[in-house]
This record gives structure tokens, sequence and C-alpha cells, in this order.
């Protein structure tokens, strides 16, 4: 299984799509790291954890994130990944290559500074580039996530995927979805994914690459790049999601879409039961619910 680790409903940014106006959680309501390790110790014990991805909220606004590594790895956890915005790498890129972070997930939406700071609220673009690059010369994994908005970054996707290109990395571009408090957002900004695949066969040779079940991926023969969609809201797909949600809160979840979720017992037998009951409700799920109650830095993005 895929486990997906939140550790923080907090954000050093505000992208308008993905936090509505509501309150933070108390600090003292965070699930701790020590009770975190001693979760995932259970949860080896009872399954197969194939990745491990720490997510957010944003991870690295969470203090003594780099010691929660160390203990990760005297765990066990010997592959990590990080889900991240990008703008706090600087300075960190060899060490989390010591610590075993395989790679990193960076959220770029825009390479344009005026339109990141429309999307974010911050200036703040510099940043995320050259955390980027800091995370390539460390050794690291590295994809880049963008978020596709009609009529803000539609324009930019040739841009993007050069950047990408350049860099020999992947990019993935991600279909909006409407979580609580972004209704108005999504019904304003949604731009399908057959939309960007059209646009781009009109211009370039595009080779579809294998499915890893969850990204429709693709190789444009003249950018040599490759690319990837992620299609939420145009093509579903529930059948081949082995995630387990893990929120900033202590609560273990099915699914980003529905509010199927229970508080971890710390009593491994009934953390068993638990996840018997969560594998047992995935294998029903065909499509996603759009109704869920909370928002994406909320469940853990």
């Amino acid at each position: 299984m895929y486990i997906r680790l939140s550790i923080t409903d907090r954000c050093n940014l505000r992208c308008f799509y993905c936090r509505p106006k509501k309150e933070l959680k108390p600090k003292r309501e965070l699930f701790s790291y020590e009770g975190i390790c001693k979760i995932l110790a259970h949860l080896k014990e009872l399954i197969v954890i194939d990745k491990l991805r720490i997510t957010g909220g944003e991870p690295f606004v969470r203090k003594d994130l780099i010691r929660f590594l160390e203990q990760l790895n005297i765990n066990g956890f010997k592959k990590i990944y990080i889900s991240t915005n990008g703008t706090l790498i600087k300075g960190k890129g060899k060490l989390l290559k010591q610590l075993n972070v395989a790679g990193v997930n960076v959220s770029l939406d825009t390479l344009n500074r005026s339109t990141f700071s429309l999307i974010t609220g911050k200036d703040k673009l510099l940043d995320v580039l050259s955390g980027i690059d800091e995370a390539l010369e460390a050794g690291l994994q590295v994809k880049l996530n963008t978020v596709l908005l009609k009529g803000i970054n539609q324009q930019e996707i040739d841009q993007l995927i050069d950047f990408a290109a350049e860099r020999g990395v992947n990019i993935r571009f991600i279909e909006l979805m409407p979580f609580a408090g972004t209704k108005e957002v999504f019904d304003n900004f949604f731009l399908p994914y057959t939309q960007v695949l059209q646009d781009l066969k009109r211009v370039y040779t595009l080779k579809a690459l294998s499915k890893n079940g969850v990204t429709k991926e693709f190789f444009i023969e003249e950018k040599r790049a490759n690319i990837g969609f992620i299609t939420s809201v145009s093509k579903p797909f529930c059948k081949g999601c082995n995630r387990i949600r893990i929120t900033c809160d202590g609560k273990i979840r099915a699914c980003l879409h529905r509010d199927w979720e229970r508080k971890i017992p710390d009593d491994i037998r009934m953390l068993q039961k638990v996840v018997e009951d969560l594998i047992s409700f995935k294998r029903t799920i065909l499509s996603p619910h759009w109704k869920s109650s909370e928002s994406m830095v909320e469940i853990g993005g």
C-alpha cells in the first residue's frame, strides 16, 4: 500500500484553489511525531508499505521535520518522498538526500512571478525555482505538479513542459478538484485534461506510455519530454488507487473524495480491524464523491 502522511494543515502560501477561509486546527490537535512513528510501526506489521509520502499543508513549515525524518530512518523507512511547494527547500537538499528522502514532488503552477503571486498570494516563485534546482543538484528525484487553471496558466503549458524537459524531470498536469469551500473556484477555473491534450496534439507528436494506475503519461517527441495527467474529474482512477491517507490530526482515511475516516487507535488489534474495514471500503469505490466536507489541506494533499 501507498501511505500518504499529512503532518500539518499549515502552509506558507495561500493558493486560492486550495485553502478555503477556515480556521486551522490548534497545534495541540496535530498528530505528534511520536504517535506517527508508533502507528507507522504498527502498520508495517499489518500491511506491506510500498511507499511513504509526507504531505501537508506544507511539510517544511512544521517544526523539527528533519528530526522526524531521522526517526523514520531509525524505524526502517529507507525510501521517503515529500510533496512540497518548494519555497523552503533551500539549504536542505543534501541533508534530505542523506536522510533517505528519495524524491520531492514540487508544486509549480506558473513560471510568471505576477501569476504566481495571483495564485499563491506570495511573491515566492524564485524561491521555488532555486529549490527545484537545489534538489536536483543534491541527487533527489524531482517531479513537478501543475494544477490546470483555465485562463490563468493555460497559456503557459508549453513553457512549463520546456522547463521540465530542460531539467530532465517529469511534469504532471492535475485537474482542479472541487473541495469544500472551493466550488465557485472550480466552476470558474476548471480545465479538462482532454482540452489540453487536444491542444498539444495539434502541434506535437505524442506517444502514449504505459499507465501506472493513476497518471496518464505521454512522451512528446519534438520536446523529448515526458508529461502526465492526473484526471480525477474527467476520468477517475479509483480502481487503480492503493492509497491510505493519514491526516494531520491522527485519522486514517480511505479516499481524498470520501468522508470515510476513523480515529487511529493505539491498540494494534483495533488498528487491524480499522485497516481491514478501510481496504474493504476502498474495494467498493468506483468513482469519486465530490461532496467531501473537508478541504484539501485538512485531508492532506
